[in-house]
């Protein structure tokens, strides 16, 4: 834009009847003209900031941190329920459990012991076989990079996963498998003395069905 002068000018030389006008209001024109255009800011799509992330993450640990918590809580509320005798109660606490961490193969034991105290055997197997399926195979265990103590840990819940099995099918008259169980119990952890006396008492069992036939 010109000054005021230049405008009064123009507007003689075309012939434009009026008053000359004041040199603010031209600037003031001037100014609005070559204001830009009001822009519309896009919807945001940055990243979330490192501390929304931060945010995130601390949620999930604390979550994680508090799964033990939860898990021994209703590990807690079984045993108060059996001592109750109230064993569909004790199925509902350990399902929860096992859901809170199902790796875990502690729980799993536990709620095979309820189902075969319930005769109901099948399951019971089962539960015991998921327990077995969270540790480490029987030949891994003594190569394992762990301490001592805890490679016997181990061998040990494995044994008794074994054994249990073994129990459990020794219950439902399944005693050929039942000593597959026990020889497995044994041979993974030979110092557990109940599963060497249901290993002699089935071999003796199957012995002597044998011998009746």
């Amino acid at each position: 834009c010109g000054d005021g002068q230049d405008e009064r000018r123009d507007g003689q030389d075309e012939g434009q009847p009026g008053a000359a006008q004041d040199p603010a209001d031209a600037r003031h024109r001037c100014a609005q003209a070559d204001a830009p255009a009001p822009t519309v800011a896009p919807a945001s799509t940055a990243a979330p900031t490192p501390g929304a992330e931060a945010e995130g993450a601390s949620s999930e640990s604390a979550g994680a941190s508090a799964k033990p918590i939860l898990k021994q809580a209703r590990l807690k509320l079984a045993q108060i329920e059996r001592d109750a005798v109230r064993p569909e109660r004790v199925l509902e606490h350990l399902e929860a459990a096992i859901a809170i961490e199902p790796q875990d193969p502690g729980p799993y034991g536990y709620l095979g012991e309820t189902l075969n105290n319930l005769k109901r055997f099948a399951e019971a197997v089962e539960a015991y076989g998921k327990g077995l399926e969270r540790l480490p195979p029987a030949k891994a265990i003594p190569t394992l990079p762990v301490p001592e103590q805890q490679r016997a840990q181990l061998a040990a819940k494995r044994g008794e996963l074994h054994r249990n099995i073994a129990d459990t099918l020794g219950n439902s008259k399944a005693n050929v498998d039942a000593l597959k169980h026990y020889r497995a119990a044994v041979r993974v952890a030979p110092d557990d003395f109940d599963a060497r006396q249901g290993l002699w008492a089935s071999s003796l069992e199957l012995a002597s069905w044998r011998g009746l036939r």
